[in-house]
Protein backbone atom coordinates (compact mmCIF):
# COMPACT_ATOMS: atom_id res chain seq x y z
CA UNK A 1 0.00 0.00 0.00
CA UNK A 2 1.48 3.35 -0.91
CA UNK A 3 0.64 6.75 0.48
CA UNK A 4 0.20 10.00 -1.38
CA UNK A 5 -0.95 13.49 -0.52
CA UNK A 6 -4.33 14.51 -1.91
CA UNK A 7 -4.82 18.02 -3.02
CA UNK A 8 -7.84 19.67 -1.39
CA UNK A 9 -9.73 20.24 -4.63
CA UNK A 10 -9.47 19.11 -8.21
CA UNK A 11 -9.91 21.44 -11.12
CA UNK A 12 -12.76 20.75 -13.48
CA UNK A 13 -12.24 20.98 -17.21
CA UNK A 14 -13.98 24.38 -17.55
CA UNK A 15 -12.05 26.03 -14.74
CA UNK A 16 -14.63 25.41 -12.03
CA UNK A 17 -13.65 23.96 -8.70
CA UNK A 18 -15.04 20.46 -8.05
CA UNK A 19 -14.95 18.64 -4.70
CA UNK A 20 -12.80 15.57 -4.20
CA UNK A 21 -14.35 12.33 -5.39
CA UNK A 22 -14.57 10.50 -2.04
CA UNK A 23 -17.73 10.70 0.03
CA UNK A 24 -15.84 12.31 2.90
CA UNK A 25 -14.54 15.86 2.79
CA UNK A 26 -10.81 16.05 2.22
CA UNK A 27 -8.44 18.27 4.10
CA UNK A 28 -5.48 19.84 2.46
CA UNK A 29 -2.45 17.63 2.74
CA UNK A 30 -4.28 14.67 4.31
CA UNK A 31 -2.56 11.33 3.84
CA UNK A 32 -4.80 8.68 2.39
CA UNK A 33 -3.96 5.07 1.64
CA UNK A 34 -3.77 4.31 -2.02
CA UNK A 35 -4.53 0.86 -3.31
CA UNK A 36 -2.62 -0.45 -6.15
CA UNK A 37 -4.63 -2.14 -8.89
CA UNK A 38 -5.19 -5.80 -8.16
CA UNK A 39 -4.60 -5.53 -4.39
CA UNK A 40 -7.23 -6.98 -2.10
CA UNK A 41 -7.93 -7.49 1.58
CA UNK A 42 -8.09 -11.28 1.47
CA UNK A 43 -5.79 -11.60 4.46
CA UNK A 44 -8.29 -9.73 6.68
CA UNK A 45 -11.43 -11.64 5.74
CA UNK A 46 -13.27 -13.09 8.77
CA UNK A 47 -11.36 -10.98 11.29
CA UNK A 48 -14.56 -9.48 12.76
CA UNK A 49 -16.11 -12.93 13.20
CA UNK A 50 -13.06 -14.19 15.08
CA UNK A 51 -12.99 -11.13 17.34
CA UNK A 52 -16.72 -11.50 17.99
CA UNK A 53 -16.27 -15.18 18.87
CA UNK A 54 -13.54 -14.24 21.36
CA UNK A 55 -15.57 -11.48 23.05
CA UNK A 56 -19.01 -13.16 23.25
CA UNK A 57 -18.23 -15.63 26.10
CA UNK A 58 -16.79 -12.87 28.26
CA UNK A 59 -19.74 -10.61 27.49
CA UNK A 60 -22.24 -13.36 28.38
CA UNK A 61 -20.38 -14.07 31.62
CA UNK A 62 -20.61 -10.39 32.60
CA UNK A 63 -24.34 -10.29 31.76
CA UNK A 64 -25.05 -13.44 33.81
CA UNK A 65 -23.04 -12.03 36.74
CA UNK A 66 -25.05 -8.79 36.62
CA UNK A 67 -28.34 -10.72 36.59
CA UNK A 68 -27.36 -12.86 39.58
CA UNK A 69 -26.11 -9.81 41.48
CA UNK A 70 -29.51 -8.20 40.90
CA UNK A 71 -31.26 -11.36 42.11
CA UNK A 72 -29.12 -11.47 45.27
CA UNK A 73 -29.81 -7.79 45.98
CA UNK A 74 -33.55 -8.32 45.46
CA UNK A 75 -33.60 -11.26 47.88
CA UNK A 76 -31.55 -9.35 50.46
CA UNK A 77 -33.95 -6.38 50.29
CA UNK A 78 -36.93 -8.74 50.58
CA UNK A 79 -35.43 -10.44 53.64
CA UNK A 80 -34.87 -7.06 55.34
CA UNK A 81 -38.36 -5.86 54.48
CA UNK A 82 -40.02 -9.03 55.80
CA UNK A 83 -37.88 -8.96 58.96
CA UNK A 84 -39.01 -5.38 59.56
CA UNK A 85 -42.68 -6.35 59.12
CA UNK A 86 -42.23 -9.27 61.52
CA UNK A 87 -40.48 -7.10 64.10
CA UNK A 88 -43.34 -4.61 63.99
CA UNK A 89 -45.90 -7.39 64.51
CA UNK A 90 -43.81 -8.76 67.39
CA UNK A 91 -43.40 -5.30 68.97
CA UNK A 92 -47.18 -4.89 69.26
CA UNK A 93 -47.66 -8.54 70.35
CA UNK A 94 -49.86 -9.45 67.40
CA UNK A 95 -49.52 -13.25 67.70
CA UNK A 96 -49.41 -15.34 70.88
CA UNK A 97 -46.94 -17.99 69.66
CA UNK A 98 -43.63 -18.10 67.82
CA UNK A 99 -45.23 -20.30 65.17
CA UNK A 100 -47.73 -17.52 64.39
CA UNK A 101 -44.85 -15.12 63.63
CA UNK A 102 -43.00 -17.71 61.57
CA UNK A 103 -46.11 -18.48 59.49
CA UNK A 104 -46.79 -14.76 58.96
CA UNK A 105 -43.21 -13.96 57.96
CA UNK A 106 -42.86 -16.99 55.67
CA UNK A 107 -46.11 -15.99 53.94
CA UNK A 108 -44.78 -12.47 53.35
CA UNK A 109 -41.62 -13.67 51.53
CA UNK A 110 -41.64 -12.58 47.91
CA UNK A 111 -40.93 -15.86 46.10
CA UNK A 112 -41.59 -19.56 46.52
CA UNK A 113 -37.86 -20.05 46.22
CA UNK A 114 -37.34 -18.17 49.50
CA UNK A 115 -40.35 -19.82 51.17
CA UNK A 116 -39.61 -23.45 50.36
CA UNK A 117 -36.13 -23.65 48.84
CA UNK A 118 -35.35 -26.68 46.70
CA UNK A 119 -33.69 -24.87 43.80
CA UNK A 120 -30.07 -24.75 42.69
CA UNK A 121 -29.74 -21.16 43.92
CA UNK A 122 -31.50 -21.66 47.27
CA UNK A 123 -31.40 -25.32 48.32
CA UNK A 124 -33.14 -24.88 51.70
CA UNK A 125 -35.98 -22.59 52.86
CA UNK A 126 -35.40 -19.39 54.79
CA UNK A 127 -34.84 -19.69 58.53
CA UNK A 128 -36.85 -17.35 60.74
CA UNK A 129 -35.95 -16.41 64.29
CA UNK A 130 -37.86 -14.13 66.68
CA UNK A 131 -35.60 -13.26 69.64
CA UNK A 132 -36.18 -11.52 72.95
CA UNK A 133 -32.56 -10.93 74.05
CA UNK A 134 -33.35 -8.89 77.20
CA UNK A 135 -36.75 -10.18 78.26
CA UNK A 136 -40.40 -9.68 77.38
CA UNK A 137 -41.26 -6.44 79.18
CA UNK A 138 -42.38 -3.18 77.58
CA UNK A 139 -39.37 -1.34 76.16
CA UNK A 140 -37.20 -4.44 75.73
CA UNK A 141 -35.92 -5.11 72.20
CA UNK A 142 -37.36 -7.78 69.95
CA UNK A 143 -35.24 -8.91 67.01
CA UNK A 144 -36.48 -10.75 63.96
CA UNK A 145 -33.96 -12.38 61.68
CA UNK A 146 -34.71 -14.03 58.31
CA UNK A 147 -31.76 -15.82 56.69
CA UNK A 148 -31.12 -17.95 53.62
CA UNK A 149 -28.03 -19.30 51.86
CA UNK A 150 -27.65 -18.36 48.17
CA UNK A 151 -25.50 -20.62 45.99
CA UNK A 152 -23.66 -18.76 43.23
CA UNK A 153 -23.71 -20.54 39.86
CA UNK A 154 -20.44 -21.56 38.15
CA UNK A 155 -18.47 -20.70 41.30
CA UNK A 156 -20.10 -23.05 43.78
CA UNK A 157 -19.68 -20.60 46.66
CA UNK A 158 -22.54 -20.00 49.07
CA UNK A 159 -23.39 -16.48 50.17
CA UNK A 160 -25.40 -16.09 53.38
CA UNK A 161 -28.19 -13.52 53.01
CA UNK A 162 -29.64 -12.18 56.24
CA UNK A 163 -32.34 -9.64 56.96
CA UNK A 164 -32.54 -8.35 60.53
CA UNK A 165 -34.81 -5.84 62.25
CA UNK A 166 -34.99 -4.78 65.90
CA UNK A 167 -37.80 -2.83 67.56
CA UNK A 168 -38.87 -2.07 71.14
CA UNK A 169 -41.80 -3.95 72.64
CA UNK A 170 -44.87 -1.77 73.04
CA UNK A 171 -46.75 -4.45 74.98
CA UNK A 172 -45.48 -7.35 77.09
CA UNK A 173 -44.74 -10.36 74.91
CA UNK A 174 -47.01 -13.42 75.14
CA UNK A 175 -44.64 -15.55 73.03
CA UNK A 176 -41.40 -17.21 74.10
CA UNK A 177 -39.14 -15.64 71.48
CA UNK A 178 -37.46 -18.80 70.29
CA UNK A 179 -34.69 -18.90 67.76
CA UNK A 180 -31.11 -17.79 67.68
CA UNK A 181 -30.37 -14.32 66.36
CA UNK A 182 -26.73 -13.56 65.60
Amino acid sequence: MSWHVNSPVKRAAQGRVAPARSGFPDRAGALRPRRTPGSSLKNESGQAAVEFALVVPLLLLVIIAILHFGKVMNYWLDLNHVASEGARKAAVNHFSTDAGYETYIRGRLETDELRTGGTSSIPSPATIAVCLPEGSDVGDPVTVQVAVDYSLPFIGATVPLRGTATMRLEQPADYAGGGACT
